[in-house]
């Protein structure tokens, strides 16, 4: 679909009454719901428990928040699977019934990866689908590890107390909060964690409308300025800030987060794109490795003591080249 079709579709739903339900209808019949089995949500969860095992060690019995469930609850899933007591957060209702029913059923094959991703033995995960297997909601799953699911929910005043948290995670999440919403909702998922608690997060950094169309250049979205954006492309049903990886990076810092880890997903196509194309003058200002960067996944950590915040050594950060 070209990118002005999907943008026009989603506009036009947005603004009209019963516009979401046609939207969800639509996605379930010919966009990401109609094969949600085959959707990067079961690939991402692992890649989580594999940084998560990384960082923490073994991941049974972690109180562990997720921010922005959203339709494909595969990330509570796979957190209930390992042994975490699982809370999932979202400003919409958007996980369904049959969505938790085939996420589950699509998790059954692959249980072997969840356990080597978590460094689990197989039957224990085995163990634990057999008793989540017959959960009819998410809010019942999450229940039965001992959390809940709540959505919607406001994100920046979570109903949790101080600390509550050890490890906090968001998938494809972040670049979708409104921009004002960002370090609000980076603030409370850090007061959540106690302290030493860490945040894992996988954004992208890429324009959604011009995904499936292979005719347009996947940060076509930059050469809009912030007023044009705001006033077209951002809506009840899509909101996409445009931050690039320094943004973020500078956001988690000035919250207190110490940053442990950074993988970027970079094609060397963003900065030679916009030598030909003129960049918004929001993004004038963005250098060849913003451009460049196309993705992020990051390891933060809350400091143990406030004066542990500008003292700690960052982790490294890690480039990878991946053309989109």
């Amino acid at each position: 679909m070209r990118w002005w079709a999907h943008w026009g579709i989603q506009y036009l739903l947005a603004h009209v009454p019963g516009g979401a339900t046609v939207h969800r209808l639509m996605q379930e019949r010919t966009g990401q719901l109609r094969h949600l089995e085959q959707g990067n949500q079961f690939g991402n969860a692992l890649r989580i428990l594999e940084m998560a095992s990384d960082q923490v060690g073994s991941l049974a019995g972690l109180r562990v928040a997720e921010i922005g469930t959203g339709w494909v609850p595969a990330i509570p899933v796979a957190l209930a699977l390992v042994g975490c007591e699982v809370h999932t957060f979202d400003v919409a209702a958007l996980t369904q019934r049959d969505y938790l029913r085939r996420t589950l059923k699509a998790w059954e094959p692959r249980l072997d990866e969840i356990a080597v991703a978590a460094r689990q033995p197989v039957c224990d995960v085995a163990e634990r689908w057999e008793a989540l297997a017959r959960s009819a909601t998410l809010h019942e799953l999450c229940q039965k590890t001992g959390g809940v699911c709540l959505a919607p929910v406001d994100t920046t005043a979570l109903p949790n107390e101080t600390g509550a948290f050890d490890l906090v995670v968001s998938n494809l999440v972040m670049q979708c909060i409104p921009d004002q919403l960002v370090v609000p909702v980076l603030r409370e998922s850090a007061r959540i964690l106690k302290p030493s608690g860490w945040s894992i997060h996988r954004i992208r950094m890429t324009d959604e409308y011009a995904f499936s169309d292979p005719r347009q250049h996947h940060l076509h979205y930059l050469t809009y300025g912030k007023a044009t954006w705001d006033r077209w492309f951002n809506h009840r049903l899509k909101n996409q800030n445009r931050w690039r990886a320094s943004h973020f990076l500078d956001a988690f810092h000035d919250v207190g987060f110490l940053l442990r880890e950074v993988r970027k997903h970079q094609d060397d196509s963003g900065a030679a794109y916009f030598h030909r194309v003129p960049l918004a003058p929001d993004f004038q200002s963005c250098d060849e490795d913003d451009l460049n960067t196309i993705g992020m996944d990051v390891v933060l950590q809350k400091p143990s003591t406030v004066g542990d915040l500008r003292n700690a050594p960052s982790d490294s950060i890690e480039a990878v080249s991946k053309k989109a």
